[in-house]
């Protein structure tokens, strides 16, 4: 989960990764270890991956095709063998990760522990991560969704979280995306409840302006942005009834009400679970009977109806390829 924007090269190039994405996206993905993506060291992955690996992510695309450009847009995609940590990577010209002139790349680390997980197992990690107990009594459930197609939603759901934050450093998003910051912080055109999210402060500056987000255990993943409308942060600790707020209070996950860029980056990746070739239930239970469930997938608190909206354009269908086409809900 780590987000870097550091000088990374890889034998393989962005035009051989391509080709290989047209077809299986088998030369894409690639083993790696022993690597620190914020050393800004070499990695010598070794390619291609183990079939199994591959697979994964292939099912994991095809389930949710809406990924397929972006994934094939990658320099070059890992499966991390060591460790539990997820990554991507976006070499920026401007902190100088692209000397020579050279094209700037873009890498995504999948760690393997992930694969054979289910979405609910994967989903119910991230959330006691960020809730900083591996004893919080909040689960998720899928209910009538299949073991294997839950596996491979799994895989999609990190690949599309590590998409995000290639996206938001990459792409600019909280300058460039025109309705971000009136969907996700303020909008001043509304004639009521023109707050969103986040507070308008020095906090939100400085959490924006980071050139890399550190995962759910860092001191302050947040940067100093804090939430508006009195929506309770994970930095306070958070009690069940207070998890069930954030979600009240317009997050997509709590993972999403860790920072701005988690807002966006879960908000994407809602957006493509939405999306995937198979409808499930998603529900995120709480302990006792007085807290009812939370509808994640169906979730309309607002303001998260409009910042669906606004970063839908982001996560459109694959392309037609081979004649044919992938439809997605």
């Amino acid at each position: 989960m780590i987000r870097v924007t550091l000088l990374l090269l890889l034998t393989l190039t962005a035009e051989t990764a391509l080709a290989a994405c047209d077809s299986s996206n088998r030369a894409l993905v690639c083993e790696l270890s022993n690597y620190n993506p914020e050393t800004g060291a070499d990695p010598t992955g070794s390619c291609p991956a183990r079939s199994d690996f591959v697979t994964a992510i292939r099912d994991a695309v095809a389930v949710a095709p809406n990924l397929r450009d972006e994934v094939c847009r990658l320099t070059g995609l890992f499966v991390v063998t060591d460790g539990n940590v997820s990554w991507g990577v976006w070499q920026n010209p401007r902190s100088n990760q692209t000397p020579g002139g050279k094209k700037p790349a873009t890498y995504v680390g999948i760690a393997s522990t992930l694969i054979g997980s289910t979405l609910s197992a994967h989903l119910d990690a991230t959330l006691k991560a960020v809730l900083r107990n591996s004893n919080a009594p909040v689960q998720h459930s899928t209910d009538t969704l299949s073991d294997a197609s839950s596996k491979k939603l799994a895989v999609a759901a990190v690949l599309a979280h590590e998409i995000g934050h290639i996206k938001w450093h990459r792409d600019n998003i909280y300058s460039s995306l025109p309705c971000f910051y009136d969907r996700f912080i303020f909008n001043e055109a509304a004639a009521s409840n023109k707050e969103r999210s986040w507070k308008r402060d020095d906090g939100l500056t400085a959490s924006v302006a980071r050139a890399f987000h550190p995962g759910p255990s860092h001191s302050d993943p947040s940067g100093g942005a804090d939430h508006d409308r009195g929506v309770p942060h994970p930095k306070q600790g958070l009690t069940p009834p207070q998890v069930r707020a954030v979600y009240t209070g317009g997050f997509a996950s709590a993972f999403a009400s860790l920072s701005p860029e988690e807002d966006f980056v879960e908000t994407y990746v809602l957006r493509v679970l939405q999306k995937a070739t198979v409808s499930f239930p998603l529900t995120l239970n709480f302990p006792g009977a007085e807290l009812g469930p939370i509808d994640v997938i169906g979730n309309r608190s607002f303001p998260l109806p409009e910042k669906l909206e606004c970063i839908s354009p982001l996560a459109p269908l694959a392309a037609t390829r081979r004649g044919g086409s992938r439809k997605g809900k």
